[in-house]
């Protein structure tokens, strides 16, 4: 028996041991991923106050530079986009509510997803994503984190993802366990990547918020019919409302954009269809070498292309409302 307990107590203490190490900034530049130092970049930003805020999912991080839409309007920009599988778990408001807590509210609010989880609403805890319980570790550590963790909530009502749930703390634990094994043997065994570590924190602050995904442009599709069910494409209504009526209050306009998709995609007609009159701008497709990393991180040529497109999306709204109303004889107010 003593045995038995043993070996339970050191298993749950290496599990503890794991979950706190990743709970600390150290963490964040040895898992073997560089990419995720430069997340939480919203929480960062005090007194910005921007004008236009973007705000979406790792193609609007990878996709929107502030610099060019603010070149074209002449409005502060910034990029504070969080990837779908940090937006899983911790929700799509944690990380833009913290900005506005800390921010003046702005003038423009571009939001943008892309077609094949066009959710710009998505509720806290929704699935288990890795990354996104790290982001929760660094970031939003709390009683209800704890309580999710450890299993203490019941299902979440019709997300079918109970059993998932269920085993949020192992899994991570485990994950996190192999990502430390990684970055340990990448730095000091012969010929195991690179030795040199990347500020990706550094990059992004850089650049108000993008975050260029460090890959060349792509020459070919990977997110075909072949992969994805065509009958998994959904349609949110209820979720692009949602984000209009949170986030449209005190003097703020949003726009719900859809990012555009590679002319090789073969369920583009199915997005078109299940987004259709939910959108602001037009869906749209481009060149697959627009684009550098499963189709729907974009490169710099579709980067620009996109970015200067909602620049004069915003441009052409912002000259609207300084025009005085026809006959008023007045200044715009």
């Amino acid at each position: 028996m003593l045995y038995v307990v043993g070996m339970v107590a050191v298993q749950i203490l290496l599990l503890v041991v794991v979950v706190v190490v990743a709970s600390t900034p150290w963490f964040l530049t040895h898992d073997a991923y560089p990419g995720m130092l430069q997340s939480g970049y919203s929480l960062r930003l005090k007194h910005a106050d921007c004008d236009v805020v973007i705000y979406g999912d790792s193609s609007t991080l990878t996709g929107l530079d502030p610099d060019i839409i603010q070149k074209i309007t002449g409005l502060k920009t910034c990029n504070l986009s969080e990837g779908v599988t940090i937006q899983g778990v911790v929700g799509s408001r944690f990380p833009l509510d913290s900005y506005l807590a800390n921010n003046k509210r702005p003038r423009y609010l571009l939001a943008m997803y892309t077609p094949s989880m066009f959710r710009p609403n998505v509720d806290k805890f929704a699935e288990y994503q890795p990354e996104g319980v790290l982001y929760l570790l660094q970031y939003d550590r709390g009683r209800e984190m704890l309580l999710w963790l450890l299993r203490i909530h019941g299902e979440i009502p019709g997300a079918g993802v109970a059993k998932q749930k269920d085993l949020w703390v192992v899994d991570f634990s485990l994950w996190a366990g192999r990502q430390m094994v990684k970055d340990l043997l990448n730095r000091y065994l012969p010929g195991r990547g690179s030795k040199t570590e990347v500020d990706t924190r550094a990059q992004r602050e850089s650049r108000n918020g993008m975050w260029p995904y460090p890959l060349p442009p792509e020459t070919e599709c990977v997110r075909t019919v072949l992969h994805l069910d065509p009958k998994s494409v959904g349609r949110y209504a209820d979720s692009v409302a949602e984000m209009r009526r949170v986030y449209g209050v005190e003097g703020t306009t949003v726009l719900v954009n859809i990012s555009p998709l590679p002319t090789c995609d073969t369920l583009q007609d199915a997005y078109r269809k299940a987004a259709e009159g939910l959108h602001d701008n037009a869906f749209e497709t481009l060149p697959i070498a627009d684009f550098n990393e499963g189709d729907v991180h974009f490169s710099a040529a579709g980067s620009e292309h996109i970015s200067v497109e909602a620049g004069e999306q915003i441009l052409a709204l912002e000259k609207q409302r300084q025009t005085p109303p026809s006959g008023t004889g007045g200044r715009a107010k």
